[in-house]
């Protein structure tokens, strides 16, 4: 991840995370991020397609743009740092192995 990829991420709160469904097609929902500086950690209810579909297959990539058409898509496999049930809140982090960002 070059460094206007991190600057990107790090003043960009929201993004769209994807998993991957039982019957083979894309989920995608929006979710508040956080960045660390190389990874981001988003929550979701334990209960919610998103976790479910993490905890069959933990492939997930995430899409962070904004205006002017610019923006970063994130690929790997989704780490479980806090698994909850129903409404409790999980934490799910992304250490990329795939960064691909246009017009930063």
């Amino acid at each position: 991840m070059n460094d206007a990829e991190r600057a990107f991420l790090a003043e960009t709160a929201i993004g769209r995370v994807s998993t991957i469904a039982p019957d083979g097609f894309p989920h995608s929902t929006p979710v508040r991020l956080r960045f660390d500086g190389r990874a981001v950690e988003f929550e979701t209810d334990g209960g919610s397609r998103k976790m479910r579909n993490i905890r069959r297959n933990p492939k997930i990539c995430i899409l962070v743009d904004g205006e002017r058409k610019r923006g970063v898509l994130l690929r790997g496999s989704a780490q479980i740092v806090r698994d909850a049930q129903g409404k409790d809140q999980a934490l799910i982090r992304l250490d990329p192995d795939s960064v691909v960002s246009w017009r930063l």
